[in-house]
């Protein structure tokens, strides 16, 4: 209980720099603001692993695997699918509908049609569309998704009632496995993903940190160690990666382009904004813990 008292204490501390507890990182051990940081990024990542886990439940992968199982055995024996070249055609001279019964509802899952327009997915209300040349997706009704075949299947392939048996054998092999392939996912994400974290957060952190350190030297003039300026980013750091994983966990940008006309490609914009907020908190950071220290 008494690191738990502690651990917060630091927690509420180290979100905004202040001089009064920031200057006292300077005669504070590295280890311990090392552990700080590590338990930081621990607890965030078992919240975020834990957010996937209830959006995509074991009882819901279950009813999906479930859905598409059901829905390859009712694809028609004679329906044949042709890739050649990244040109995509059928047997069928008409569109084909690929729909699921999740058990709450029915839901139209994909599109074959050949002589379709990408926006066409929005009149037909599906998850994805193939068309002759294109894979679609409707996240984005504004925006559709859309993967050329030529790009990423620029091979020849014939796909008929056979190959349809196989895929469908697979996925009931993978639903009578399920519940273990699942847990061991979730205990498998619970060590890569925090691992993965350090690594990348030590590398914005250490970018940072020179950024200031170099600063500090030269445009400053104050005397700052390079070691203590990583300690006090493991702190200053709190706000930026609290503010970053809320970013991708309620993903605010997909509201923004539900409200306005501007398409926001988080892709690039995340890690520099992530990057940029880093940079000014350790810098403040640092000018705290040295303010009046000559």
């Amino acid at each position: 209980m008494k690191k738990v008292k502690t651990f917060f204490h630091v927690f509420v501390n180290s979100l905004l720099p202040q001089a009064n507890y920031y200057k006292k990182i300077l005669k504070t051990h590295f280890d311990f603001s090392l552990r700080y940081f590590i338990g930081l990024i621990i607890i965030l990542n078992v919240l975020f692993v834990i957010n996937i886990y209830s959006r995509y439940s074991y009882p819901t992968i279950g009813r999906l695997t479930d859905s598409a199982i059901k829905g390859l055995k009712n694809i028609p024996e004679d329906l044949q699918i042709y890739l050649n070249k990244g040109l995509f055609f059928t047997s069928y001279s008409r569109p084909y509908f690929f729909w699921i019964d999740d058990q709450k509802s029915i839901k139209l899952l994909f599109v074959i049609d050949e002589t379709a327009y990408p926006q066409k997915i929005n009149t037909y209300g599906a998850s994805a569309m193939i068309t002759s040349k294109e894979v679609v997706i409707g996240i984005n009704k504004k925006e559709p998704i859309t993967l050329p075949l030529n790009d990423y299947w620029p091979v020849k392939m014939i796909i008929d009632h056979q190959e349809i048996t196989k895929i469908t054998d697979s996925l009931v092999q993978f639903r009578q496995w399920l519940p273990v392939i699942y847990t061991a996912l979730f205990l498998v994400l619970l060590i890569a993903i925090p691992l993965i974290s350090l690594l990348t957060i030590g590398c914005y952190l250490i970018a940072a940190c020179l950024v200031i350190y170099f600063v500090f030297s030269m445009f400053i003039r104050k005397k700052i160690h390079f070691k203590k300026v990583v300690q006090i980013s493991f702190h200053s750091f709190t706000l930026p990666l609290i503010l970053d994983y809320a970013t991708i966990i309620f993903q605010p940008f997909n509201w923004l382009g539900n409200f306005t006309q501007f398409t926001v490609k988080p892709s690039f914009l995340l890690p520099f904004l992530f990057f940029l907020m880093i940079i000014v908190f350790v810098f403040a950071g640092a000018y705290e813990a040295y303010l009046d220290q000559d």
